[in-house]
């Protein structure tokens, strides 16, 4: 125990190696239940009282470190003693040479970081995580559970934010609050359970139990009949196929490479498929996924014009969790809401948590579990 004096000023530093004693200390006078601890903190306050600035200050217990053997020397001193008087004797407060160096390079990459992204505004400069368990319970996260977890803090998903809108003909709104025509017109047309007015539309019409791949299977290939049986089959080349095996004492079939819907004739089925789902006479053209899916001419006839100013909020996941009014019924009935008011678990625990897998599921359905 070093005491300085410097213009009637009383302070006293406590330089000790032991972090548990330290970490003790921290809880405080009335959470004591060691006698030794209480002892310290009965002395401690008894030396505040008498206008003392008392400092506690943690160094390793290696030897070889000069403030480290200067620090020993005084406090055993002072053990032997009861008293300490020199004066002219004032260490300056010792910092650790890896700390100091952490610090500088952690304030430089903070210094570096860009404000304006989703994760800043939901974690800041905090680094995630990186124990691989959920923080509300200690349970063990799986690896697609982490990869999902890591892509929302950062908003990057296929389902919403920044990749969802990319490859729509939409702003980057919230579709819970953006009211504009081409995210309602577009998700309806493509059977999407989050696009507005899409309630009337039945289950079975939107397929939410297929794969991605098996939905863009049913909506691109079309029936084909074979020539030689009453057979109808999905796609051409299932048609070739059933012919081989079933007829094979007939040549295979020769690919219609006319549009159903016009007299035009291309040179592959690739090209004819892609007229034909473009097609101006085809009356379900508009509601087919393809490359020219963005284009705004694709859009329903009955929408309004387009609209370039954006309408409402982006649709960031922290929009989604503390601002869109959309998105709060699902958080109060899934307790997301009341844990947080009654801080249960902080914000960064439900960002490390299954709670916010849960609420990205209610919110865009079963397409969460078909990604993972």
């Amino acid at each position: 125990m070093i005491p300085r004096i410097q213009h009637r000023r009383k302070t006293l530093l406590v330089v000790t190696d032991s972090q548990s004693l330290l970490a003790a200390l921290n809880k405080g006078p009335l959470s004591q239940t060691d006698w030794t601890e209480d002892q310290i903190w009965q002395r401690l306050l008894t030396l505040t009282c008498a206008g003392w600035s008392v400092q506690l200050q943690f160094c390793y217990g290696h030897f070889g470190v000069h403030a480290n053997e200067l620090a020993d020397q005084y406090a055993t001193q002072t053990m032997e003693s009861g008293q300490y008087t020199e004066q002219g004797i004032a260490p300056l407060w010792h910092t650790d040479l890896l700390t100091c160096f952490t610090t500088q390079l952690t304030n430089k990459w903070r210094s570096t970081i860009r404000q304006d992204t989703h994760r800043y505004l939901l974690c800041g400069t905090r680094p995630s995580d990186l124990s691989g368990k959920d923080l509300i319970t200690p349970e063990v996260l799986h690896r697609q559970e982490l990869v999902h977890l890591a892509r929302a803090r950062c908003g990057e998903s296929e389902l919403w934010g920044r990749i969802y809108w990319a490859v729509r003909d939409c702003t980057n709104q919230c579709r819970f609050c953006n009211i504009s025509p081409e995210p309602s017109a577009y998700m309806r047309s493509n059977n999407d359970p989050t696009a507005p007015g899409t309630d009337t539309v039945p289950p079975s019409a939107r397929e939410e139990d297929v794969s991605p791949a098996r939905r863009r299977t049913l909506t691109r290939r079309r029936k084909e009949k074979c020539p030689h049986c009453d057979s109808t089959l999905t796609g051409f080349s299932n048609l070739v196929s059933h012919c081989r095996s079933f007829h094979p004492e007939h040549p295979p079939p020769l690919p219609e490479l006319k549009c159903d819907f016009c007299d035009m004739v291309f040179p592959t089925r690739r090209s004819t498929a892609q007229h034909r789902n473009r097609c101006a006479h085809n009356p379900d053209a508009t509601r087919h996924r393809n490359s020219s899916a963005r284009r705004r001419s694709l859009l329903p006839q009955d929408q309004p014009a387009s609209t370039s100013t954006p309408i409402g909020p982006q649709e960031t996941l922290h929009h989604l969790l503390l601002e869109c009014p959309g998105t709060l019924a699902v958080r109060q009935r899934l307790g997301i809401e009341q844990d947080l008011c009654l801080g249960k678990f902080s914000q960064w625990q439900l960002l490390h948590s299954r709670k916010l897998l849960s609420l990205l599921d209610h919110l865009f359905g079963t397409q969460m579990a078909l990604y993972s």
